[in-house]
């Protein structure tokens, strides 16, 4: 799977980039949303499977980042991550998805990974059903 990562904190990066590649995904990380974006949107660079993005980071936020990037690609699966508590961020027009809490055990974010992965699947799954008249 082919994974961009929007990540400020540039050990977080390092540290996610080298998880994620060892689980034999292609990582491309960025330390802004605004190149996440730019990335996301570059027709010879848009082939990526899923978006981790940090919530808190210089230019766009992660929310603004993932409402941007769903009117694009509504297709691609997203992960929030965040050091800051839940309760205490902005919940006006974001984009549903879901949050993991910094810091997490590796263990929490593959299987987080691999989570929305299978429930995006099946929205998409049930969406063509539907369409079907199933």
């Amino acid at each position: 799977m082919r994974i961009l990562v929007a990540e400020d904190d540039s050990r977080l990066r390092e540290l996610l980039t080298e998880i994620l590649e060892a689980e034999n995904h292609e990582v491309c990380a960025v330390s802004d949303g605004l190149a996440a974006f730019r990335l996301l949107t570059d027709a010879a660079d848009a082939e990526f499977d899923f978006l981790l993005t940090d919530i808190s980071m210089p230019g766009i936020t992660g929310f603004e980042l993932a409402r941007a990037v769903v009117a694009v690609r509504p297709d691609l699966p997203i992960l929030y991550i965040s050091g800051t508590a839940a309760s205490a961020m902005p919940h006006d027009g974001i984009v549903p998805a879901p949050l993991l809490q910094k810091p997490f055990r590796l263990a929490d974010l593959l299987s987080a990974i691999e989570d929305c992965v299978w429930v995006w699947r099946m929205g998409g799954a049930r969406k063509r059903l539907a369409r079907r008249g199933h």
